[in-house]
């Protein structure tokens, strides 16, 4: 007499489908979570921006950093509550929000993270050479950028792709057979939420493909670590990059200086995507996924 092997687990997307779970209590969580988001936004406030900051600080102030640590400390406390609430909502362990078989592999965030930075960082160096002119860099307030928020970007950033790769589309996938719709329509909120500082549609479309090449990457690796560390690379170099401009954070309320979709426009993301995906998948750099 053998020993049944035990059923494979179901794709990640599909996580709620094959389980038989209902649509109901996603909304139940996801109003929670917004409750959840806008108390930790106000104590937040109130507790790291004494004043009302502006980052477009000059360098040596903390204005800009304080904010941000505000922002991404009270998004990063969504992955808490997305913890606590996935047992009692859904009967199910937390780490199905990362991945299938509830398993943790750290190393393929680090991996996906490094991969993508070296992407983001080659891009960098290639468009200041070419440019021929004379660069200053403050290395001082772009590596204070990192420094003090940087152990928050690592919270948000995971918070951010569990709610959006990883609950909303596994709840939108009970109203879907394949994983397109739900990431097509998670697409939507991350692009308007990421955006609503900066309004215009080349704004929009940078954010949506965003959103769409995580979705992408989370299928093909049908786990949610990649993500995270491709989405955290992505943070990390903004910071650095707004602080060698002189900025104390990047440009979220409209200062004048560098903003996302002036370094990462979609014309740079398309090939960018394109070496990550072959670097990561087809050379197997983070495996071969799906």
């Amino acid at each position: 007499m053998t020993d049944t092997p035990p059923p494979p687990a179901p794709p990640y997307w599909a996580v709620a489908r094959a389980r038989g779970e209902r649509f109901v209590p996603y909304v139940a969580g996801l109003l929670c979570v917004a409750a959840a988001f806008l108390l930790f936004s106000l104590a937040a406030g109130l507790l790291l921006v004494p004043r009302p900051g502006r980052l477009a600080a000059p360098p040596g102030a903390l204005d800009g950093q304080l904010f941000l640590l505000a922002v991404f400390l009270a998004n990063g406390l969504v992955a808490v509550v997305l913890a606590l609430l996935v047992r009692p909502l859904h009967g199910r362990s937390w780490r199905t929000l990362i991945s299938p078989d509830g398993s943790l592999r750290p190393g393929l965030l680090v991996r996906s993270a490094l991969l993508w930075g070296g992407i983001l960082g080659g891009a960098v160096l290639a468009a200041l050479a070419a440019s021929g002119e004379a660069i200053e860099i403050d290395f001082a307030t772009a590596l204070r950028n990192v420094a003090v928020v940087g152990a928050a970007v690592v919270l948000q950033t995971a918070a951010e792709e569990m709610l959006f790769r990883g609950y909303l589309t596994q709840g939108l996938g009970l109203l879907f057979r394949g994983a397109l719709g739900p990431a097509l329509l998670v697409a939507a909120p991350f692009a308007l939420g990421h955006a609503v500082t900066h309004a215009g549609a080349a704004t929009f479309a940078v954010l949506a493909f965003l959103s769409l090449f995580l979705s992408a990457v989370t299928w093909r690796a049908d786990r949610l670590e990649p993500a995270i560390g491709l989405h955290l690379a992505q943070n990390l170099m903004t910071l650095f990059l707004a602080g060698a401009e002189g900025l104390s954070g990047p440009d979220m309320l409209g200062a004048e200086g560098v903003t996302s979709t002036e370094w990462a426009a979609l014309g740079f993301l398309l090939p960018a995507a394109g070496l990550y995906w072959l670097l990561a998948f087809r050379a197997g750099l983070l495996g071969t996924g799906r």
